[in-house]
């Protein structure tokens, strides 16, 4: 059968034109897909209880003794699948989850199929948060996230709670499974929330630590770390209470009253210059200079003092781990100086009998500042085990956790913040970074990384607060 060349056009025309009108209604049914996606989600959706099959074969090796209070639910509209976090009591569907869905279906992933599993490691998250952490909603849409201590109570309730059948023979990996969604899921709020409205590059880097803060909580809970990579912070209010009956302890007389005062003073000149503990247990009569318009003190580095130096409280004498630096003091902290010199002069002295009365003597066989006070310590050097019994005790009256490096913290996170707060403070970071016995300044960045993390959410808060009104 022969074919003309003028009819193999016209079957070339008729099968291109028969081509396009198919694609055509193709794209017409699909276009119909999408708008009644978006007009009757939830309206038109057959909802049903949804555990994914990976999910459900993990969870045959594992034992859960904690009935979740929130549910993933899995609906169609049309041909495509979605799904949702519900309360099992109330049925009301949480609005981060939803939004988080929302976005995760609209991405270009391939397999989005793994959002229900996402969402019923997140459902543990909720249950917790319930009970535990009951604005977890707000904070999520607010881009606060989850603080460090929150998520380590996560994590240690996920332990309780989930087991591994095989008797403890097997440690069970699920938990761990859950934090990194979980993870995932307040990490994608964080970024979403805090937005950055601004050409600075400034606010760039302040975005990404506040990033890298955050994922290094969950980072260090899942690794099984239980120190905080954020230093615990202590208040304004905090600090006037310690300083308070502190100072409210000066009124003692004998050797209480000078232990009040040598107490007082060790903590009046770490929070002055963010001294180590062992940096102030290790100040000699030699290192003070309080003669002429800039008194000052040196921190010195064993290593530096010489083959002669002696400590009698070796092998466990304090150390200086950082830096040799020389501090000066505040010129307008009268009481500061006035403090010290009281201590030096009237309470760094050795008291013996003799004679049936008691002998105050300057010499006390060494140059060490701070001294243990009583008939029997005969004005040893304070030990560190002796300081670390004075902050107990500070603890105790004061009602809450402290000890002597926290206070290092609150200085040097008081100093970064409202250095961060100038425009052009390459100086005043040179000056702090020394200031702490740091070699360069990404050991203050380590050090200060609760400033960092709050200053970057306040400057992103403020920025996007000119963004909207602007």
């Amino acid at each position: 059968m022969c074919f003309s060349l003028s009819s193999l056009k016209g079957l070339i025309y008729f099968y291109g034109i028969s081509f396009a009108i198919g694609m055509l209604r193709v794209f017409a049914w699909w276009r119909d897909i999408f708008r009644e996606c978006a007009s009757s989600m939830v309206l038109n959706a057959s909802v049903q209880c949804f555990i994914p099959t990976a999910l459900s074969n993990n969870m045959s090796s594992i034992s859960r003794v904690v009935s979740l209070t929130f549910v993933v639910h899995k609906f169609k509209v049309g041909v495509l699948s979605r799904c949702m976090l519900v309360h099992a009591g109330t049925s009301t569907p949480s609005m981060c989850v939803s939004l988080y869905e929302a976005t995760y279906s609209k991405s270009s992933r391939r397999y989005k199929g793994t959002i229900n599993t996402v969402l019923h490691h997140v459902a543990y998250l909720f249950t917790w948060a319930e009970n535990n952490l009951p604005d977890l909603e707000c904070r999520l849409l607010k881009g606060c996230g989850v603080d460090f201590h929150d998520i380590k109570k996560f994590g240690n309730w996920l332990d309780k709670n989930i087991k591994s059948k095989t008797d403890g023979k097997q440690v069970c990996g699920y938990p761990r499974e859950i934090m990194g969604n979980c993870k995932r899921f307040v990490l994608w709020f964080v970024e979403s929330y805090a937005p950055i409205s601004s050409r600075g590059l400034g606010v760039n880097y302040n975005f990404h630590e506040l990033i890298r803060a955050h994922e290094l909580c969950w980072l260090r809970c899942m690794s099984g770390n239980t120190n905080d990579p954020i230093a615990p912070n202590i208040t304004d209010e905090q600090l006037c209470n310690i300083e308070a009956i502190l100072h409210n302890a000066l009124s003692d007389s004998g050797d209480e009253g000078s232990s009040a005062v040598r107490n007082y003073l060790i903590y009046r000149l770490i929070r002055a210059f963010g001294l180590r503990i062992g940096e102030a247990l290790a100040l000699r009569l030699s290192d003070l200079n309080l003669n002429g318009a800039h008194p000052s003190l040196e921190i010195t580095r064993i290593d530096e003092r010489g083959a002669e130096y002696q400590d009698p409280r070796s092998p466990y004498h304090p150390k200086v781990k950082t830096l040799s630096r020389l501090l000066y003091f505040d010129p307008g902290d009268k009481s500061l100086l006035a403090l010290l010199e009281q201590y030096i002069s009237f309470h760094r002295v050795k008291i013996a009998d003799v004679g049936g009365k008691r002998r105050a003597s300057i010499f006390l066989g060494h140059d060490f500042i701070f001294i243990e006070h009583g008939n029997k310590s005969s004005a040893r050097p304070l030990s560190c085990s002796a300081a670390t019994k004075i902050a107990s005790s500070i603890s105790a009256q004061v009602g809450f956790k402290f000890h002597w490096h926290v206070l290092r913290h609150a200085t040097f996170n008081r100093l970064y913040e409202a250095a961060s707060n100038l425009k052009d403070n390459a100086t005043e970071m040179d000056h702090i970074v020394y200031m702490g016995g740091w070699a360069s300044s990404e050991s203050l960045r380590i050090y200060a990384r609760r400033a960092i993390r709050d200053s970057a959410l306040r400057k992103l808060n403020r920025i996007n607060q000119v963004g909207a009104s602007g």
